[in-house]
């Protein structure tokens, strides 16, 4: 299984906070958003690449991530990197153009964090094989964690059935108590699904995909990119964690 760590975006509604900072290198706690998701990746031991896109100072992160995988390279961590300077692909489009469809994968927003998901991962791993092995989910291309909706509905929304199985899905605009955490389980054949024009997961390709999705779990998850006071919230709660 390979792992896609979604790092590219500008972090327009972070305002003053990224126009030095890209996003994915805000601190939180002990340690930029990044490194909590990379430190969880691969304490997870369960993915064969750890890929990481960049665009929005792509210079600064790709540094950032040189060093990172330098301080840890006797326990072999490496990370691939999809440069995306020239043009930023979007979700869908890193996935279509560098995403490899012999394999079951993971994709994680970078801005989205989630103590719970940081600490479970290996268990959230094997659920999802456990699920693709079961005759009843052949049909399944992808596998969401969620947390509860916001009031301001600032993000993709859905429903599902009694059995998990989404059955509406919209990018700021649905109904349901339930939103994407930016955390998704994929099949390999869900790159069948995927075409060349499409360039953002939630408002492209997830819509399309209803009743071949099922939520896998609900998380606590901080969304950083909603904006100044999402990221606020997060540092207050993740304040007391160590590296």
């Amino acid at each position: 299984m390979n792992c896609y760590v979604m790092a590219a975006g500008n972090g327009v509604r972070l305002g003053p906070l990224t126009q030095e900072t890209p996003k994915c290198l805000l601190p939180i706690g002990s340690k930029p958003m990044l490194r909590w998701w990379l430190d969880a990746l691969f304490g997870c031991r369960c993915f064969e690449k750890i890929h990481v896109n960049l665009h929005y100072k792509a210079d600064r992160v790709q540094r950032w991530i040189e060093m990172y995988c330098e301080d840890f390279s006797e326990r072999g961590r490496r990370v691939e990197i999809i440069d995306e300077r020239e043009k930023m692909l979007g979700t869908a489009g890193t996935l279509y153009w560098y995403g490899d469809n012999l394999e079951d994968f993971l994709v994680v927003y970078a801005d989205t964090l989630s103590f719970k998901t940081f600490e479970q991962l290996p268990l959230f791993v094997e659920e999802w094989k456990m699920m693709r092995a079961r005759r009843e989910n052949r049909e399944m291309l992808a596998g969401l964690l969620v947390f509860d909706a916001p009031g301001d509905r600032s993000c993709s929304i859905l429903k599902t059935d009694r059995n998990g199985w989404v059955t509406s899905f919209a990018e700021k605009d649905g109904v349901g108590e339930d939103s994407w955490a930016g955390i998704m389980f994929g099949a390999r054949e869900f790159y069948d699904e995927l075409k060349p024009e499409d360039s953002d997961l939630a408002t492209d390709v997830l819509p399309r995909m209803v009743k071949r999705m099922k939520v896998m779990g609900h998380v606590d998850a901080y969304d950083i990119g909603r904006g100044v006071a999402q990221y606020e919230r997060a540092k207050e709660k993740f304040s007391p964690l160590k590296a």
